[in-house]
This record gives C-alpha cells, sequence and structure tokens, in this order.
C-alpha cells in the first residue's frame, strides 16, 4: 500500500482575531478536483471554530481567482500579481 500527501494549507494566526491563509498546495496530479477548495473551507472552519473571523487568504492571481470566487463568505482575499 502507497501513502501520498495530495495537498496542504498553511496559515499563521495572532490566536485572538486574525489570521491569513498563505499557502494552498495540491499536487498536480490531484489537481481539477475540488481539494483545494476543501482545503480552503477545512480551513476557514477551523479558525472559526477558534472564534478566529477575520481570515484573508494571501495569494498569487490564479491561486486567488481560484479560491475567491469559491463564496467562501468568512474569507477576505489579497492577491499578488
Amino acid at each position: 500500500m502507497v501513502f501520498t500527501n495530495a495537498g496542504l494549507a498553511r496559515a499563521t494566526s495572532d490566536h485572538a482575531f486574525n489570521a491569513t491563509i498563505w499557502d494552498v498546495l495540491v499536487d498536480p496530479e490531484y489537481q481539477g478536483q475540488g481539494l483545494g477548495k476543501a482545503l480552503v473551507e477545512h480551513m476557514v472552519r477551523s479558525l472559526l471554530r477558534r472564534d478566529i473571523t477575520n481570515i484573508t487568504l494571501f495569494a498569487d492571481a490564479q491561486g486567488g481567482s481560484l479560491h475567491c470566487n469559491a463564496n467562501i463568505r468568512e474569507l477576505k482575499c489579497n492577491t499578488i500579481r
């Protein structure tokens, strides 16, 4: 049996009010299956459970457009070009 990591998401937080999601990575072999969106949604739910409500995604234009258009209403987006 072979186990592989399909993707990951990383965030930093002040553990009070604010968090920034910095990285959402999905192995190219698994892209296009909604895993990136699922990772972001899971990250947002996890932060909200900790009462962190000011959540920002910092991404390049390609990744930002994918996740910012995913209708995750709790997510604020900053994209770099």
